[in-house]
């Protein structure tokens, strides 16, 4: 699959198991030509803080919008937040079957300050939401900008102030 993702240059986002891709945790290499434009990348593994694979995310120079799901490391959030000097969003994204007490104690309770770190609840059919968004709609990326955007307005205060609500209406 790396050879044909090589000459497709101009893509912008990319979901999916970066393990897979590569075929090992310690094979992944973000450096790699089809990752030079991507914008947004969800990433579908759970990260840990020992999960050195990933360093090479602050060599994505077109980085703005990451996604990591489930548990996520404190200390790699921290530096992802750190490194990735054009990240704008960074979402630690639960399934809507998890327990949903456990990423609205993360959300209460968070492992970063950072403005940029969203916890969501995934509130839709991922497949769906993933088409909307390639055709310009409202998708969980655009619903997280903005939820960004309205915590630096200092519009979103209170218990939750890094969970985007499953109900769009309330981002």
């Amino acid at each position: 699959m790396l050879p044909i993702l090589q000459k497709m240059t101009q893509a912008r986002k990319w979901a999916g198991h970066l393990d897979k891709l590569f075929g090992t945790p310690a094979a992944i290499d973000l450096t790699h030509p089809f990752f030079r434009a991507i914008t947004h990348l969800d990433i579908f593994e759970t990260v840990t803080d020992n999960d050195m694979a990933y360093v090479s995310l602050a060599a994505m120079s077109a980085l703005t919008h990451l996604c990591l799901n489930g548990q996520v490391g404190e200390a790699f959030s921290r530096r992802v937040l750190d490194d990735c000097a054009h990240l704008q969003v960074l979402i630690n994204m639960w399934e809507e079957e998890t327990d949903a007490y456990l990423p609205r104690d993360i959300a209460a309770d968070s492992p970063v300050s950072d403005k940029r770190f969203v916890v969501c609840l995934y509130y839709a059919d991922y497949l769906k939401d993933w088409e909307v968004g390639a055709r310009g709609g409202l998708d969980f990326w655009v619903a997280a900008d903005d939820f960004v955007e309205r915590k630096r307005r200092g519009e979103i205060e209170g218990a939750l102030p890094f969970f985007v609500p499953p109900d769009r209406s309330q981002t």
